[in-house]
């Protein structure tokens, strides 16, 4: 395989990344319409500890790790912005 057929395929799981990543805003929209009428917060540790270790298996994933820790933190101000 060379490089073009690599970066071929990169793209194309890039472009599935972006679709999942806009299927996930649309239900943190929906979370945050049930915090705003629960008045939950919108932190919530426990349940991004619990994320990040089912994605891990409990391991040291570092990449994995970071990565979702991002989507959290993005996640979070859009529900504020929302709330």
């Amino acid at each position: 395989m060379d490089l073009q057929e690599i970066r071929k395929e990169i793209d194309a799981v890039d472009d599935k990344i972006a679709r999942l990543l806009k299927e996930r805003l649309i239900l943190v929209d929906r979370v945050a319409e049930i915090k705003r009428e629960t008045n939950a917060p919108v932190l919530n540790l426990q349940r991004e500890e619990e994320i990040i270790n089912r994605l891990t298996g409990g391991g040291n994933d570092d990449f994995i790790k970071e990565v979702f820790l991002n989507i959290f933190e993005l996640s979070r101000k859009r529900q504020e912005l929302l709330l």
